[in-house]
Parts: structure tokens; sequence; C-alpha cells
């Protein structure tokens, strides 16, 4: 009965140890599972990432392409490249200023717009109030839209002016004007999230 006893008790002990040892090996083996866990996930995005690589590298030469043909045809000269959205405020306002001296128009105000993005673009411009003779809004309209890089006139308004003439005379015509003059440039790059994790 006392042997029967005693392996009772040693099989009670050794399912007790095997317990804890279980146990044990459990607890050391969790966190290696969620490192391992972590490391599957970092290998579905670093392969999601080279996929975008592969397709970025796929499109390449035919953004070469497009990029010299671009400049053989001189194409560059028609929009603002590598410059700050303020850089471009200011040249519009330069020309503008110029064009309405040549014009022998009178400027009446002068003020940026805020930079709008539209799609992959950002819409770059001023608003500007100038009076002068019919002949010479047309000539300054023409003139801006000739002029490279490209201008586009938006938001026109037209206010003719009253004017007093002899008896017999023709008055000649002047006009209000009001409008936005922009143009349009790449956007920058909008900021990626910063990663976190360990």
């Amino acid at each position: 009965m006392k042997a029967v006893n005693l392996s009772r008790q040693s099989l009670i002990s050794l399912s007790i140890l095997l317990g804890l040892l279980l146990l044990l090996l459990l607890v050391a083996l969790a966190p290696l599972r969620n490192q391992m866990e972590r490391y599957e996930f970092e290998l579905l995005r670093d392969g999601r990432m080279l996929q975008q690589f592969k397709g970025v590298a796929a499109i390449q030469p035919g953004i070469d392409a497009a990029g010299q043909e671009f400049s053989e045809r001189g194409l560059e000269q028609w929009v603002y490249t590598e410059r700050s959205p303020s850089d471009v405020e200011l040249d519009i306002q330069r020309r503008i200023t110029e064009v309405l001296n040549e014009q022998q128009a009178e400027m009446g105000s002068i003020a940026p717009q805020p930079a709008r993005t539209r799609g992959e673009h950002l819409n770059v411009g001023v608003r500007v109030r100038f009076s002068g003779s019919m002949p010479a809004v047309l000539a300054t309209f023409t003139a801006l839209e000739q002029s490279q890089p490209l201008l586009m006139l938006e938001n026109v308004s037209l206010t003719p002016q009253r004017v007093r003439a002899r008896r017999g005379e023709v008055p000649a015509q002047r006009v209000d004007v009001d409008l936005t003059v922009s143009t349009l440039m790449a956007a920058p790059p909008a900021a990626e999230p910063a990663e976190g994790g360990a």
C-alpha cells in the first residue's frame, strides 16, 4: 500500500512539475510569438512597398521620355517650375504691373490670393483692380494671356466709368476691371506620416 501511495504522490508531483514546466514554456514563448507576428507584418508591408517601387521602376522610362520631350519642345517656358508659391505670386504681380504700365492703365490694387489645391496642382494667383480705356484693357488682357509662363484670367468683372465729354465729342470709354490672374504649378508632395514601431 505504501508503494501505491508513494507512486501516486510521485505521479502527482510529476504532473505538477510538468504543468509548471509547460506554464514556464508558454510564458517564455509568448514574446517570441509576438515578435514573429510583428516580423510577418513587416514582411507584408515591405512586400507592398517593393511592389510599389517595382511599379515606379516600370514606368520610369516613360517618365524620362516625357521629361525629355517636355524639354526638347521648350514647354518648361510655359509653366513655373521649382519655385515657391510666394515667388510665383511676386512674379505674377511684377508682370501685371509691367503690362499695366506699358498700356498706361491705372493700377487700383493688387493682392495675393490664397493658394488652392486642384488635384495634383496648386492654383497660385493675385486679385487685381485697375482702370483704363477699353483698348488699353483689351491689350492688357492679350498681353497677359500670351505671356510665358502661362497665366489664366478668371472672375473678370468690367464696370464702365462715367466720363464727361464736351458737346459734340464722343467720350473715350473707360472701364474699371476686377479680375484674378493665376497659374497652375505642381503641388508640393504631401508629407507622409512617420512610421512608429520598434
